[in-house]
Parts: C-alpha cells; structure tokens; sequence
C-alpha cells in the first residue's frame, strides 16, 4: 500500500544509425547518393561542380529539416516537402530534395550562395532547442566566429515556430534561437524569416502549413524567377523597399479577428459535458483535481492532450444580455464567408469570456464620451463593466454600439490538459458514470489556482452534466513512449499534474497486461522506475491506479514518492542517493533506458542537471538523443 501522508519519501521495490550524409551534396549544388546516375558513378574520380560554378545554369536548390522532440515538425516539414514538388513541377529554375532530415544533418560548411533552407522548429523543456538540433547550434556558433576571416555564405532561410502562445515565457524559444544562429553564419531571411505558428490557433499540421505557405511560395518563386534584384548576395527582404504604413481602424481589425476565430470555433470545436469531479469541487482545496469528461461519441488517442474552452453559464449570458439591451436570438453581424452569423446569446456564450477585462476602450468614447473614467473600468471583468455601464444609464445606448461592444469585448482562450486516461483502459473497466458508455469519457488533471478560469470560475459553478466545448489536439512528445517496448527500461520524474501522461501510460500498460492471453516469460526485468513529487492529497487522489500499477506483473520497478515537505527536498534530488545514481547511469548507458520528464519548469531544469550530473563522462543529456523526453507545464 502507499504511504501515510505523514512520510517525507517513500521507496517500493518489488521483487524480482547514422544518417548518410547526402544533404550535404545538395545544398552544395552536388547529387546525393539517392540521385547518383550511372554516369556518375563510372566518373566517381572527378569531382562534381560545385554550386558557384554552376551558379548561372543550376537550379534553385531548396531543402527543408525539422527540429522536435515530438512528431508535429517533421509532419509539418513532409507535408512543406510535397508542396514544394509540386511547385518545382511548374518551374523549371526549381529544385527540391525529395526527403527532410532532422536539424543536426545539416553542415554548415555545405551551405552555399544561392541555396534555400527551410526549418520546422518546435521547442523542448524551457524553450530550449531539441537534441536533434543541438549539434547544429552549436556548430554555427564554431561557424559564427570565423566570420571575420570567412566569406559571407549569403544562403536564403526561412524558420516556421511550431509554439504555444499561452506559454509566453517559452514561446517559440527554439525557433528564436535558430533563426540568431542562421543569421550569424550569413543567412538571409526569405518570407520575413521567422514565422512564429501557433498550435493554440493552428492544431494540425495542415492548418500550420497553410499560413506560412500563404508568404512562402511566392517569395521562393520570386527567387526562381531569376530576377537581378534578387541574386544581390547582401540584400534582405524586400529590397529597396521602403515601409509599408498599413492602416486599419479599430471595428475593421476587430472584425477580422473574430470572423476567423468564430469559424474555427464552429468548425473544430465539440460539446462534451462534465460527467465527474472528484473530489468534488470545494473552496481552499490544495490537491489536484480529476476531472472526468464525456465526449460523445468522437475517439482520443492516448498520451494526447485536450483544449476545453469553459464557456460562460447561462446566468452570466442573461446579465451581458439585460446590460446591452438585446435578444437572445438576434443576430450579430460578422460577416462571415461560409457560415451564418452567430446570435447573441452563441457568441456572448461559447466565445466571448465574461471574467476577462476588456483589452481596451475605445468603443467607449462612441457610449460615454467623457462622462465615464477608463481607470474605473480598468481590470474589472468585462461583465461587470457591461452592468456598471447599465446601472449609470449608458447602457442600452440609443446610438445602438452593441456590435461595436461586441466586438471589443476579450475572446474565451482554450485551457490545454494532457490526457490523464487511457481509451483501452477504459474499454476493460466497469463504468463509473452512467452519461454514456465508459469509452467516450476521458479523464484530466487540473489544479485549483484562485482566479482560474477553469480550475476556479468554471467548475466552482458547474455541476454535472455541465457542457463545454473542446478539440482534441496532436500527441505531444509524449507520443514517443508508445513505441517504445515494455520490456525497455523507462525512468518517469513526474510532479503534480505532470502525472497525467503518467496516468495515461500506466493505465495502457496495465489494459496491455490484461488483454494479454500469455504472461510474458522472455524479460521478467520490470520496466519503470517512477519518481513522483506529490502533494498530499495528491497521493490519496492517485493511489488507486499506483496500487494497481504495483501489481501488474513486470511494470513496476521503483517507486519513490516524495510529499511537498518545508525542508525542500525535491524528487530529483532522490537520484543522487547512494545506489540510486548508479543504477540510473547503467540504466541509461547499458540498458538503453528512456526518460521522460513531466514537472514545471523550475523541476525540469533541477532533474536534467542531475541527469548532467548522473551521465557525466557518457555525452549527458545531449547523448541521449530522442530517448529523453520533457514536458513542462
């Protein structure tokens, strides 16, 4: 059994390729090994032109490498390779390598004049750049400080960020990063260089392509033209070009924003409803909560995540009705392509978020000239602003703003969980909601913050059957672990609600061991060392599947649990105790282990110095390539 909560750790211990290095070639102007010709090959002796001397007749060489500890970039990068063929089909100045490769195939010294360099970049840990492009930062910052005694390379890149901008102090961090390096070794942007994606807007790596391709595929077939003014080796983005003033007023911009995000609501969004809370909802709760969502009748994947928007109640929409003086049913006017316009009762509903403050005021100086302070209505939400704007008579207003109001008014932003439940978990259990069948819930983790708009606002007022809406989105990194056998060693430091992919995998392990009709007699070696830091109620909260976990053959090797203590002991420091550390360094090194890391940042950069620490002499952290995985909240 688990711990007392009066324990300060706890230990159960159960019984008992390189790459060919074509790319190389094409960025030089060279063939590579797959585009040899036989005439090629009876000429190996003679050294093929490079890329200067072909530089008048040759095609526009262009290739493109991913970044990721996940999958997403390199399914962006494929789906940019296919687009680029096609064009290169209708050009004949083009020429596109048929495959993409990881970041860290790429050799500076191969980058020639001339040549295009396309990157899908997306960020691990704290912002930082994944180990698959680690060598190449670190081999432009080698390259960066010959520049004075080295030609300026003058090559054409463009970067797309696959970030999140709700994480704003990690956003896009790694496409940062690379796009400093580019530009030292000499690079020169195409298409404004850097475009930073979105996964909060954009959730598929479609959607992702779309916007970039939109300011990509002209400027590389500008490029393909051959026109002089863009063979200038020193020159950037639009040469000779002066700034471009753009004007747009305040109704006209706020229009387009809510035309496209209203869309995408309607088109990506699903109801689902809250079959449970445990433990139910209470002021002052310290532990996490469990959350438990039914999705109808749609499928998730394991080891992925959920963006819920938690939608204004029905009592709040009829306060923000009776403060703008409109119906429920009535139309608001948004114009958009392709889809009705949204009454106002669906938009103040599924859209617009009530608790936020209005990002600014300018429909006012229309309502209330100067007979209304904005410092009074700073940082109030926006409901109340509505209902003070009524109260004092401003509101309805015989102008009729409403549309403007509307418009101002903050959108409701999606809250992104992992998913802390496994479907073919599910499929092997009684159910313990009778909503719908067992198989079409799904299970998060959230923790209780005062003024959050989920975790607070949102569930202190809804009781099941509540609805919301969500979207599934793309496995995260944590995608990886479900290829990796059962019978390989995986060494899990989880801390609150890190332990929801935690919970996800041990559920599929354990459906996995009972689907089973054989025990598994070629590796009696259990597979996962799991280092938890968990709050107290957190314990209680996931003792269940812990103990179910523990007593599944050949799952569990370790647990160690460490309670929230005021001495600051932190589960990772629990890796530098004696026998520990050692049986971590041949894990890793012999064994080939995994490790995945799922905690807040703070806990993220202490477990991967200790890893640092742990592997030192054995190429670190670094050298564990894709077999390290984080994760940070």
């Amino acid at each position: 059994m688990l711990p007392g909560k009066s324990s300060s750790s706890y230990c159960v211990v159960p019984t008992p390729r390189r790459r060919d290095e074509g790319y190389r070639g094409i960025l030089a102007g060279r063939p590579t090994p797959q585009t040899i010709s036989a005439s090629q090959t009876q000429a190996s002796s003679v050294e093929p032109p490079t890329f200067h001397d072909r530089q008048s007749s040759s095609p526009l060489s262009v290739t493109v490498f991913f970044c990721s500890a996940g999958t997403f970039a390199e399914k962006v990068a494929v789906k940019l390779t296919d687009r680029l063929r096609d064009l290169a089909h209708g050009c004949m100045n083009l020429s596109v390598c048929p495959t993409n490769e990881p970041l860290n195939q790429l050799q500076t010294s191969a980058i020639r004049p001339g040549s295009i360099v396309l990157l899908v970049v997306s960020s691990t840990g704290q912002g930082e750049v994944p180990a698959n492009g680690v060598r190449f930062t670190a081999m432009c910052d080698r390259e960066a400080g010959k520049r004075l005694t080295s030609p300026q390379r003058s090559f054409r890149y463009a970067i797309y960020g696959n970030g999140d901008s709700r994480y704003a102090a990690t956003y896009n961090g790694a496409a940062h990063i690379i796009n400093q390096r580019l530009r030292q070794i000499g690079g020169l942007t195409l298409a404004g260089g850097l475009h930073q994606g979105d996964t909060a807007v954009a959730t598929t790596a479609l959607q992702a392509l779309n916007s970039w391709w939109a300011k990509l595929r002209p400027a590389i077939q500008d490029l393909a033209s051959d026109s002089p003014k863009l063979r200038r080796a020193n020159s950037d983005d639009d040469f000779g070009k002066g700034p471009t003033i753009r004007t747009i007023d305040f109704q006209t911009e706020a229009t387009s924003r809510h035309q496209v995000r209203f869309k995408q609501l309607r088109t990506d969004h699903y109801e689902a409803r809250i079959a449970n809370i445990n433990p139910s909802y209470r002021e002052r709760y310290q532990g996490t909560y469990l959350v438990t969502l039914d999705i109808g009748s749609r499928r998730y994947e394991d080891m992925g995540c959920i963006q819920v928007l938690p939608i204004n109640s029905p009592p709040k929409v009829r306060r923000a009705l009776r403060a703008l003086g409109v119906s429920a049913s009535a139309t608001l006017c948004l114009n958009i392509p392709g889809t009705d316009d949204p009454s106002y009762s669906t938009f103040l509903t599924d859209y617009i978020d009530l608790e936020s403050p209005f990002p600014n005021f300018e429909w006012l100086q229309t309502l209330a000239a100067n007979t209304v302070s904005e410092d009074t209505l700073n940082s109030r939400a926006s409901l109340d602003v509505l209902e003070h704007l009524h109260s004092s008579g401003h509101l309805p207003a015989e102008t009729n703003p409403t549309t403007k109001i509307c418009l101002a008014l903050p959108p409701l932003h999606p809250r992104t969980y992992s998913i802390a439940s496994s479907l073919s978990y599910s499929s092997t259990t009684p159910p313990k909601t009778t909503i719908r069948k067992p198989n079409n819930q799904l299970t998060i983790l959230t923790k209780p913050f005062p003024t959050g708009r989920f975790s607070h606002t949102f569930l202190s007022s809804s009781l099941p059957p509540a609805p919301l809406r969500y979207r599934l989105l793309p496995s995260p990194p944590a995608e990886k672990l479900l290829t990796v056998p059962p019978s390989t060693p995986l060494i899990i430091i989880a801390t609150g609600a890190g332990f929801a992919p935690v919970r996800c995998l041990l559920q599929r392990r354990i459906a996995t061991s009972l689907a089973s009709k054989t025990p598994n007699t070629k590796n009696n070696n259990q597979s996962i060392s799991l280092f938890l830091g968990l709050k107290p109620a957190d314990i209680s909260l996931f003792s269940s599947i812990l103990n179910e976990a523990g007593a599944t053959p050949h799952l569990i090797s370790q647990l160690c649990i460490v309670p929230s203590n005021s001495d600051g002991v932190r589960v990772y420091d629990r890796l530098l105790e004696e026998g520990t550390r050692e049986k971590m360094r041949e894990m890793v090194v012999e064994r080939r282990a995994w490790v995945f890391v799922c905690t807040g940042i703070e806990a993220a950069r202490g477990t991967r110095g200790v890893f640092e620490s742990v592997l030192e002499g054995c190429g670190g952290v670094e050298g564990m390539g894709e077999r390290w995985i984080e994760e940070v909240y």
